[in-house]
C-alpha cells in the first residue's frame, strides 16, 4: 500500500490521458485536411436540428483543430450545452437574444443592417401581398 506521490497523482494523469486519447482518436479516425474538413462541416451544419450535443461538440472541436472560422453558424447552438434547441427570445435594433431549451442559458449575438433591410423588406413584401388581395 503506497503512500507514495505517482499514487496520488494518479487518477488525475488516468483523467487526463483519457481525454487526451479520445480526442487524438477522433481526430486520427477522422483524417480529414482542412478543406474536407471544411465540405464536412458545411454539410454537418445544414441539417444541425436532426445532431445530438456530442456531436455538435465533437464537429466544433474539428473546427477549432483545422482553425475554420464557424462564423455565423457558432449562433445556431447553445454555447455551453451544445444543444441545437434554441427560441429566439427577443429581437432588438442590433442584436438577437435566443434561449436555450436545455439549460435556459442566453445567447445574443449582433446582427448587420444587411440582414434587418433583408427582414424588412420581406416583412413588407409580405406585407403588400396581403394587402393586394383584399
Amino acid at each position: 500500500m503506497g503512500t507514495g506521490v505517482t499514487s496520488l497523482l494518479w487518477p488525475s494523469q488516468n483523467f487526463i490521458l483519457r481525454r487526451v486519447y479520445k480526442l487524438y482518436y477522433f481526430l486520427a479516425k477522422m483524417k480529414l485536411n482542412k478543406t474536407q474538413a471544411k465540405e464536412y462541416l458545411d454539410e454537418f451544419f445544414k441539417n444541425i436540428k436532426t445532431q445530438n450535443q456530442e456531436t455538435i461538440r465533437k464537429a466544433k472541436k474539428l473546427a477549432m483543430h483545422h482553425r475554420i472560422r464557424l462564423g455565423d453558424k457558432k449562433n445556431l447552438f447553445c454555447n455551453l450545452c451544445f444543444s441545437p434547441r434554441l427560441k429566439i427570445k427577443k429581437i432588438t435594433k442590433s442584436q438577437i437574444t435566443k434561449e436555450c431549451r436545455d439549460c435556459e442559458n442566453l445567447i445574443r449575438f449582433k446582427i448587420e443592417w444587411k440582414t434587418i433591410l433583408g427582414i424588412i423588406k420581406v416583412k413588407r413584401f409580405w406585407y403588400y401581398l396581403i394587402n393586394c388581395f383584399d
